[in-house]
């Protein structure tokens, strides 16, 4: 695995629902800046519409401290859960011991049958802004193109009330949403002048079935004027296929990102944007239905970790073209914990048994890590564990 190096950052601090504020210095790189909390389960069982059990990820802190949590991939539902005070956190990288997180809001439809033009829609982006809360929606077998939107569902009267197209233009060049709309937050306000917007979003989770590829981290901005007009988002960053290194054991140097990559956040501290998600074949090899029973993927289960790519801010807005940026950092996150494990020691094979999801609070500086990782509830089903970091400055 790539080593980390001790590169300067910082970390950005600010309310829940305000735009962080002034970063303060580091002097060590990403590895020292997190402090792992400790972990919780989500509690299997069916919670309203749907389950708790196969989510995939769309994960995010609620403006009450509680969890959002998107359930089964076969729904179109979000619900909400408990996070545990940090006294009852299991700081223990045994899944035995962590707590189990009780539903608080029974899993609702967002996505009315008639609400928007995609087969089996897929929730993969939320925020609640503390009135609102939006989401992102991607089509599960779409092309890509015109796939995707951004809607709201007011909380207080718990109705759905808006969906909004998401162009994904970069002047005269039209990109793949698939790039831009997954995660969203509003941009820190010591940023905004620099990057012009006041909202950003970024995307790369190889989960349509007619786009299988991994794009790599990105980031793109929009102003966010009215609830009514397209998303227009500007590409600051973002990847295409072409722009992917050698995979598998015989890449040297090992590889940025790959077919099998996958960025769930990104977030900014002090002078840098990280995206967090995970990372594979560094040992082995990608297949489709070869020589791994478990079909496309990592040809070992085993080869895939919790990562991290890491930016420096001017090295994105100053970059020559939005393909142009590299990650000064990147690596393994130090979770502790071997994904692929059972409690048992035993180990499993599941491509989708890795990291599903990720978000971060500005409000906390807390990060997030969704793996489905859980076999102690259930073998049949893959229930979520969430790992939850302090970022620290």
């Amino acid at each position: 695995m790539p080593s980390y190096s001790d590169i300067p950052g910082g970390v950005i601090r600010g309310g829940r629902f305000g735009p962080p504020e002034v970063p303060t210095p580091d002097p060590g790189g990403f590895k020292t800046q997190l402090n792992y909390l400790g972990g919780f389960r989500i509690r299997k069982g069916n919670y309203g519409i749907s389950r708790s059990t196969n989510s995939p990820g769309g994960l995010h802190v609620a403006s009450d401290g509680n969890l959002w949590l998107v359930g089964h991939s076969n729904d179109r539902a979000i619900g909400k859960f408990q996070i545990p005070a940090d006294s009852a956190l299991s700081p223990s990288h045994s899944i035995a011991d962590m707590p189990l997180s009780d539903n608080v809001l029974p899993f609702f439809t967002v996505i009315p049958a008639a609400g928007i033009p995609t087969v089996n829609p897929r929730i993969v982006g939320t925020y609640d802004d503390g009135t609102r809360l939006r989401y992102h929606i991607q089509d599960f077998y779409g092309d890509g193109s015109n796939t995707y939107n951004h809607g709201y569902y007011t909380i207080a009267s718990e109705a759905v009330t808006d969906f909004r197209d998401i162009n994904a233009q970069d002047g005269a060049l039209e990109l793949n949403p698939e790039k831009a709309a997954g995660w969203m937050y509003p941009v820190p306000s010591a940023l905004v002048s620099t990057l012009g917007s006041t909202w950003y979003m970024g995307h790369s989770n190889t989960l349509s079935r007619t786009i299988r590829h991994s794009f790599g981290p990105s980031l793109f901005t929009w102003n966010g004027n009215s609830d009514l007009d397209p998303i227009d988002p500007q590409a600051l960053m973002y990847f295409e296929v072409d722009d992917l290194g050698p995979y598998g054991a015989t890449a040297s140097p090992p590889q940025l990102w790959n077919q099998v990559s996958k960025a769930y956040t990104g977030f900014f501290f002090g002078g840098d944007y990280v995206c967090v998600g995970m990372n594979g074949a560094y040992n082995s090899a990608i297949d489709y239905k070869i020589s791994n029973p478990q079909g496309w993927g990592i040809a070992d289960p085993d080869d895939q970790y919790p990562y991290f790519w890491r930016f420096g801010n001017s090295d994105i807005t100053g970059a020559a073209t939005p393909r142009s940026p590299r990650p000064f950092e990147h690596g393994e996150l130090p979770t502790g914990v071997a994904p692929m494990t059972n409690s048992d020691g035993s180990s499993f094979s599941s491509r989708a048994d890795s990291v599903v999801g990720a978000t971060f609070d500005y409000g906390t500086n807390r990060l997030y890590v969704q793996m489905r990782t859980d076999k102690i509830q259930t073998t049949a089903e893959q229930s979520s564990v969430i790992y939850v970091f302090e970022v620290t400055a």
